[in-house]
């Protein structure tokens, strides 16, 4: 098993969730943090497409 492997989970990936909304201070109390991962991915992009497997 890869020990460098990080396991996320994105919510308001297919909906938004308004900053600030009762629905995102419950994520964030949840111990969820909103990142620009989407703009981040782009910068990266070299990176994450050798790196990374899809696994069907």
């Amino acid at each position: 098993m890869n020990e460098n492997r990080t396991n996320v989970a994105i919510k308001g990936l297919f909906r938004y969730i308004e900053p600030g909304s009762p629905e995102a201070l419950a994520l964030e109390a949840d111990g969820y943090e909103m990142t620009p991962w989407a703009i981040d991915m782009l910068h990266y992009e070299d990176s994450y497409a050798t790196k990374c497997r899809i696994y069907r």
